[in-house]
Order: C-alpha cells, then structure tokens, then sequence
C-alpha cells in the first residue's frame, strides 16, 4: 500500500494489481451474497409477522400484507445462524424486523424455503383464537388479572 498526497486533496491510497484483484472479488462476492439474502428476505418476509396474537391486527392484515412494505437492509451471521434485516419507513417512523434461518442452510434454497415455511406454520398454529364477544371461556376469574 502506497500513500500519495495531492495538493488540496486527501491523501489517497494505491494497491498493488493483487491487492486490487482480491478487493474486487470480495466486492463481487459482497454483492452477490447481499442479492441472495434480498431474495430470501422478499420471499419470507411474512414470517416476522406470522406470529401476530392481536385480533385488531389479524382482522385488518395477513403476515403478507404487512410485511410488504419492508424491503431488505442487511444482514448478519451470527454463530450457525443468518439474520435477514428489513426497515420500513412510515409517517416519520423507522420500523425494523428480523427473520432468521440456521446457516447449515445456506446453499440450499429449498431448504430454506421448507424452513421458513414450518416457522411460519409453527407461530399461525400457536395463535390463539381471537375473543368472540360473549365467549366468557377466556376471560380470567382471577383478580390479579382484572
């Protein structure tokens, strides 16, 4: 690495033909795995919401619907697992979500696609049915509930 100073400029930095080489193939690389995490992203994003308990919630929206705003923001690998990232911004908010899947399953998009539609299974099944009015069978005698 060879530093160079232009008059009235910021001192720049020069690479060897190697070193060049390997930055642009870790740049590919970078772009690359960026667009794959942003197809998956896209695909299953539905599942940061799938999980919904509210009935205010479910009534108005299906996991889809209110996850398409989100588009892709990053992403991270943290031990055997990756984490997609995706940001909304809506009347001056920043809304964030996460999906996660096991890093094992990385080259393997269909995988990927079975895995995430299990979670996505798992989290609807586990959903509780929303209060009917006058269906006291989930309203609670216990005070310290009230």
């Amino acid at each position: 690495m060879i530093y160079s100073r232009n008059r009235g400029i910021e001192p720049t930095m020069t690479f060897s033909l190697t070193m060049r080489k390997l930055l642009d193939v870790h740049t590919a690389a970078e772009a690359a795995l960026k667009a794959r995490f942003e197809e998956i992203f896209l695909r299953h994003r539905g599942v940061a919401f799938a999980g919904r308990k509210d009935h205010h919630f479910n009534e108005r929206w299906t996991p889809d619907s209110a996850a398409s705003g989100y588009q892709f923001s990053g992403y991270e690998i943290n031990n055997d697992e990756v984490v997609l990232h995706g940001l909304e911004q809506n009347a001056g908010y920043m809304y964030r979500i996460s999906i996660s899947f096991p890093l094992n399953l990385l080259d393997d998009l269909s995988a990927i696609d079975a895995h995430f539609e299990q979670q996505s299974k798992y989290l609807r099944d586990r959903r509780e049915t929303p209060y009917e009015f006058g269906d006291d069978s989930k309203v609670s005698d216990d005070p310290c509930l009230l």
